[in-house]
Parts: structure tokens; sequence; C-alpha cells
């Protein structure tokens, strides 16, 4: 991994206005289509690997709030488990028994038990977890997919509580054309 930094000269690099790295305790990530869509059948309808290493980097370290759906659907995905804390939302509490998934019955529950952790706190759905958390969310971390997906289950509204676009980096994959977007509220 190192060996491509060691090839890089000082000269080489240059300043960007961007920033695409949290910013704020409370964040939600999120990737979406053009209509919203942000799944299909309880899953991603869509695979982007670079989205899916850029998840990891930004939530290693961090607590994840997410639905039990969301949770399932996570854990099929090699290195789910890595340096992270899970709270699950659910009744069912007994999904995957480890030290480091959490459980909790409401987003407000999961919020405190999150907060003692002192580390940031990633906001990963579904649909209704995002909403009942845009009132204490400080940030969001948006993937924009450029195209139309059939979906199920959307991303809500969002423009009248995340108001600041701060940054947006296009980027694409096989054809598939995506931006990275961090938003804040005013």
């Amino acid at each position: 991994m190192n060996e491509g930094l060691a090839e890089i000269k000082s000269d080489d690099l240059k300043a960007t206005s961007y920033v695409i790295w949290p910013l704020a305790q409370i964040n939600q990530i999120v990737a979406f289509s053009h209509n919203q869509v942000i799944g299909l059948n309880r899953k991603l309808p869509w695979h982007i690997e670079e989205d899916w290493k850029l998840f990891l980097s930004k939530t290693k370290g961090g607590v994840l709030i997410m639905g039990r759906l969301s949770f399932k659907e996570m854990i099929k995905e090699e290195k789910w488990s890595k340096n992270r804390i899970y709270i699950v939302i659910t009744r069912n509490k007994n999904i995957v028994r480890e030290d480091f998934v959490k459980y909790a019955s409401s987003v407000d529950e999961a919020l405190k038990i999150a907060k003692a952790f002192n580390k940031t706190i990633w906001i990963c759905g579904g649909s209704s977890i995002y909403e009942e958390s845009f009132e204490t969310s400080e940030m969001l971390h948006l993937t924009r997919i450029e195209a139309l997906y059939e979906g199920d289950v959307f991303y809500p509204k969002f423009c009248s509580v995340f108001t600041s676009k701060i940054t947006s980096v296009s980027s694409n994959q096989k054809k598939l054309k995506y931006t990275y977007e961090l938003w804040k509220k005013k």
C-alpha cells in the first residue's frame, strides 16, 4: 500500500480546496441515485468499489448507527467488523453477538449509546433513521449516483436540513458517473 506513496515527489502534490473527510461529531453517510433510491429488495441496487472503500476509510474507528436491514446487508461484506462499533436499531437484539455490536430500540437511544464512546458517529440508514436523525446530524456525506435506479427505499428530502454544499468531487466507474458531496447545515 505504501509503495505508491514512496514514488510520489513533494513537487507532484498540489493543494486542493476539496474537503471529503468528516468534520462533525454526527454525520450521515449515504449513496443515492438520481431519483434518491437507496435500496431495492433489502440491498443496494449497485456496487461501486471506490465508494465502498471510501465508506470503509471514513467510518474506520467510528460508531455506525443503522437499522436491522442495513446492518444485515453490511455484515455480508468482507471487513465489515474492522475497527468500528455498530449500534443496530431493532427489536431483535440477537442478530450478531459481538462486543462491538450494540442494540437500541430508537434513534434517540442509539445516539445516547454512541455519544458515550466519544468517537465520530455515522448514521448509515435506512430511510426513517436518516429522517429521524436530521435534527441532530451535523453533516451529510453523499455519493450522488448520476443514474436512475428502480427502488423501494428512498433517501428523504434533505435540502431544507443540509443547506450548504461545501464540496463536490466527480468520479466514475465503468461508465457509471457519481459525485462525492459534503453538505452541512447553515
